[in-house]
């Protein structure tokens, strides 16, 4: 099962990788890697996203005859507090210290103290 689209950015495609997709470039995080130790680079998006992964099961599939990257996807909401904002303005995160409260914004979540990336 994998999430496609999140609250820390969309994991389905990438402009450069679906240039002819007008919702390719929605809700990039292109900062860095996960913990953000290292700075975006062009190579590293072709295993970061859905849309490759199937392609590339698919091609293994017809060379090897399994599809190591064969998986499902669901829609649904990545909030796990069992909370929903329907408002732009009343979006809250996904965690507990985000929701909502007059001083949810306020601060910042991670910053890595390589790259100074805040999250």
């Amino acid at each position: 099962l994998y999430e496609a689209t999140q609250t820390k950015g969309d994991g389905e495609t990438h402009p450069t990788l679906s240039p002819n997709d007008e919702f390719a470039n929605f809700e990039r995080w292109d900062f860095g890697n996960l913990d953000g130790s290292a700075a975006k680079t062009p190579d590293m998006l072709e295993f970061e996203y859905a849309r490759s992964a199937l392609r590339n099961g698919l091609k293994l599939e017809a060379e090897l005859g399994t599809n190591p990257y064969k998986f499902g996807m669901v829609g649904s909401s990545d909030a796990h507090t069992g909370l929903s904002a329907l408002e732009e303005e009343n979006f809250f995160g996904k965690t507990t210290p985000q929701e909502p409260s007059p001083e949810r914004m306020l601060s910042t979540f991670f910053t890595n103290p390589k790259t100074k990336i805040k999250v």
